[in-house]
């Protein structure tokens, strides 16, 4: 019997299945391969407005499902147009799906791959930091879909290498990420390398920055987006919060116990700075040799991060890293998160959490708080209740109620009149001295 959280009104029909949304068969195909029996609420949402070629503006909490919600119709509208047999030139891609990173645009890539396993068609990725080999490749293959970051695609075309004439589907996916990591300019450009007419564009996002309408506004002027923000039905995720009061010198100690008595299973370890991380990786390696640690920043090497996040998926342990992997990535073994540090915005503090207790899942989150993170915690908790999806437990630590607690004596005692006393001071001399002792 289907769950009735996942039963939805889409335009005025009762949606509960994938076969009411798609009518590609091999997408069908894949759906029953991969064991999907019902499409969340983003998807049944999304789904039906891409089909109609429409521009999307698509803002869903974490873990529910926008990766397929686009992916799939996607590809069931490229084979439409395959049907009608459209030509596609070499180096010309039909379909650009743009993401923040390495990880992500490596994790999509794979989710579309799967898709064209059955559906037949030909996906490539392009990764900062590759060879030139690459390029050429690229430069002289049919693509249906290009998964990519902005500023790679942005060098390829103003070489000549790719062009952007064809591209008549459009996603940026973590759009808010994008914008955060200052790639505003680089899609400016790469936007202005496509044909406009007959583009669908599809702006995918888990939160909504303040000045993402101004985005929308200055980029794509003459884009009429569809507004879909999917809220309460989703599928929600189960997280347990575990607060550590600890000093910050005591943090490495704090990890050995952490790790000897309570880490089960595979997790990721939070850092603020790459310094850190790597501090931290070499410093368990150090104390555990026999366990698997994996490192993650922005200082790797492209190669390097690539092969760190396949190693932690393949084979599971603990993954040491910055927010470069808060946002989207999906290890579905992950049981913990641990905040090593707790971070300096309060967002990324819900996009950490979400990497557990996805699909319905349970998972659990572990914070090492000091007394210098008390003035994150308000900002913190005010995230935590906004997303009402995500079954977050506040951060309420002893240090913060000793602090409220001050502050309400402190409060309370300047509201009661206190009479001033003036009080003459007392001779102190040898004889009415504590410390003088009487001559025998």
């Amino acid at each position: 019997m289907l769950d009735i959280q996942y039963l939805y009104l889409v335009e005025g029909k009762l949606m509960a299945k994938f076969e009411d949304l798609l009518s590609n068969s091999d997408l069908l195909k894949y759906i029953q391969d991969q064991g999907f029996s019902a499409p969340t609420p983003v998807q049944q949402k999304g789904i039906p407005l891409l089909l109609k070629r429409e521009s999307l503006s698509l803002l869903g909490k974490t873990g529910t499902g926008k990766t397929l919600s686009y992916a799939l119709p996607l590809v069931e509208c490229l084979k439409e147009d395959e049907s009608n047999n459209v030509q596609v030139q070499v180096g010309s891609p039909r379909a650009l799906v743009i993401l923040p990173t390495k990880e992500l645009t490596s994790q999509v890539f794979q989710v579309f791959k799967g898709i064209s396993h059955f559906a037949k068609l030909r996906v490539r990725q392009l990764l900062g930091g590759e060879k030139g080999q690459k390029s050429k490749e690229l430069s002289s293959s049919s693509i249906d879909i290009l998964v990519t970051g902005p500023g790679r695609l942005v060098q390829m075309v103003e070489k000549k290498e790719l062009n952007l004439l064809d591209v008549k589907y459009l996603i940026l996916d973590e759009a808010d990420t994008l914008l955060d990591m200052g790639f505003f300019k680089d899609i400016q450009k790469m936007w202005g390398f496509c044909e406009w007419d007959g583009c669908s564009v599809g702006l995918i996002s888990a939160t909504m920055p303040n000045d993402f309408d101004r985005f929308k506004e200055e980029v794509f002027k003459k884009v009429d987006f569809k507004e879909l923000e999917v809220g309460g039905h989703a599928i929600k995720q189960e997280i347990e919060t575990f607060n550590i009061d600890l000093g910050q010198k005591e943090k490495n100690k704090m990890l050995e116990l952490f790790i000897d008595k309570q880490a089960n299973g595979s997790g990721m370890i939070f850092c603020n700075r790459k310094e850190t991380t790597t501090e931290v990786y070499e410093y368990l390696k150090k104390s555990y040799p026999s366990k698997r640690f994996f490192v993650l920043n922005g200082e790797m090497e492209a190669k390097e991060r690539n092969a760190s996040m396949k190693k932690f998926r393949d084979k599971g342990g603990i993954m040491v890293c910055t927010d470069i992997a808060a946002r989207g990535i999906d290890i579905p073994s992950l049981n913990w998160v641990l905040n090593y540090d707790l971070p300096f915005e309060a967002v990324f503090y819900i996009h950490r959490s979400g990497r557990v207790g996805r699909g319905g899942r349970k998972g659990s989150v572990y914070n090492f708080v000091t007394s210098r993170d008390l003035n994150l915690i308000a900002r913190i908790n005010k995230s935590i209740k906004e997303q009402s999806l995500l079954k977050l437990t506040t951060i309420n630590t002893k240090m913060q109620r000793d602090l409220t607690k001050k502050k309400a004596t402190r409060a309370s005692a300047a509201k009661v009149p206190v009479k001033k006393v003036t009080k003459k001071r007392p001779q102190v001399g040898r004889k009415n001295s504590p410390r003088y002792k009487k001559s025998k």
